[in-house]
C-alpha cells in the first residue's frame, strides 16, 4: 500500500515537474489550474450554464495571458485562440477534424462537417457553387418571408421583459433551411416541425454532455450509459425526418422529370405530324406508330 501511494505521488509530481522543464519557448502559456491525470476536465464538469461560464472565463483568461493559451485534457492538449486573424490562419492550416467531431456522426454522418480532409475538400468544392451570389439572390424570397415571419413571432414578447430568443431563431432557421437547401416547407405540419426541433435541441445537448464528462469520451463506456439511450432516441427521430425528406424530393424530382419528359414529347409529336406521311408501303417501325 505505501509502494503504491509513493508510486502515485511520484507520478504526480513528474506530472507537475515535466512541463515547467520541456516546454518551448515557442509553446504557449498554460492555463492554470491542471491537475495530475486529468488535466483541466475537471473544469468542464457541470450544466450548461456552467459551462459557458467557463468558456467565457477561459476566453478572458486567454486574453490576459496574451492570445492563446493551451488546456490539457486528460493526455490530450488544446490550444485557446481569441484573436480572429490568428483563428482564421489555424483554420486554414488546420483542416483535420478533431476526434471530437466523430460523437456526431451518428447524427450527421460522413459529410462536410464531420469527414475526412480528403471527403471535406471533395464536398466543398461541389458546394461551393450553391451558395454563389447569383444562387442566394434567387432565394431572396424565402429570406424576407421568413425574417418577416421571424419579426411577427417576436411580437407575442413584446412588453414581457427578457426572454430566450433560442426558441424563435432555432425554429425560423430550421424552417429556412428546409425552403432553401432542400426545397421542403415543414411550417405546414407543426407537429412534426416540434418533434425535429426537440429532438435537434436534445441532440446538441447529449453532444455537449457528453464532452463535458471526459470519461464519457470512450466509446465503450459511453455505449453503457443512459446518454447513449437518450441519443438513440433522438437519432430515430431525426433518421425520420430525414428520410420523409428524402422521399418528397425523390418524388418532386420523379414528377418534375416526368412532366418534362411528356412536354418533350408532345413537341416532339406536334413537330412530327407537320410533316405529311409518305405514300410507301414500307414504313419504318416509328412511323407506324402515329
Amino acid at each position: 500500500m505505501l509502494a503504491l501511494a509513493l508510486f502515485c505521488l511520484t507520478f504526480a509530481l513528474y506530472w507537475i515537474w515535466r512541463p515547467l522543464n520541456t516546454r518551448s519557448k515557442l509553446e504557449p502559456p498554460t492555463l492554470p489550474g491542471a491537475l495530475p491525470f486529468i488535466g483541466h476536465a475537471h473544469i468542464l464538469l457541470g450544466d450548461s450554464v456552467s459551462f459557458w461560464n467557463t468558456l467565457k472565463g477561459v476566453a478572458y483568461t486567454t486574453l490576459r495571458m496574451g492570445g492563446v493559451i493551451k488546456v490539457s485534457i486528460g493526455s490530450r492538449t488544446l490550444y485557446v485562440v481569441t484573436d480572429p486573424e490568428d483563428s482564421l490562419t489555424v483554420t486554414n492550416a488546420c483542416v483535420q477534424k478533431d476526434v471530437v467531431y466523430e460523437f456526431a456522426k451518428p447524427w450527421l454522418g460522413e459529410g462536410l462537417l464531420t469527414g475526412k480532409v480528403s471527403i471535406w475538400k471533395r464536398h466543398r468544392k461541389l458546394l461551393s457553387p450553391a451558395f454563389s451570389q447569383l444562387v442566394l439572390d434567387g432565394f431572396q424570397g424565402v429570406f424576407n418571408n421568413q425574417s418577416r415571419r421571424f419579426v411577427r413571432d417576436l411580437e407575442v414578447e413584446v412588453g414581457k421583459g427578457p426572454f430566450d430568443h433560442l426558441v424563435y431563431t432555432r425554429r425560423n432557421a430550421l424552417e429556412t433551411i428546409c425552403l432553401t437547401t432542400m426545397g421542403v416547407d415543414i411550417r405546414k405540419n407543426s407537429v412534426l416541425n416540434s418533434q425535429y426541433e426537440q429532438a435537434i435541441e436534445q441532440i446538441l445537448n447529449i453532444l455537449t454532455e457528453r464532452f463535458q464528462k471526459f470519461w464519457l469520451l470512450s466509446d465503450f463506456i459511453y455505449s453503457w450509459s443512459t446518454l447513449k439511450k437518450k441519443e438513440d432516441q433522438c437519432l430515430r427521430i431525426l433518421h425520420s425526418m430525414s428520410n420523409k425528406v428524402k422521399i418528397h424530393i425523390f418524388f418532386s424530382v420523379l414528377s418534375s422529370l416526368l412532366v418534362e419528359f411528356v412536354k418533350r414529347f408532345s413537341l416532339g409529336e406536334k413537330r412530327f405530324r407537320k410533316f405529311p406521311r409518305t405514300h410507301t408501303n414500307k414504313q419504318s417501325p416509328i412511323l407506324r406508330t402515329f
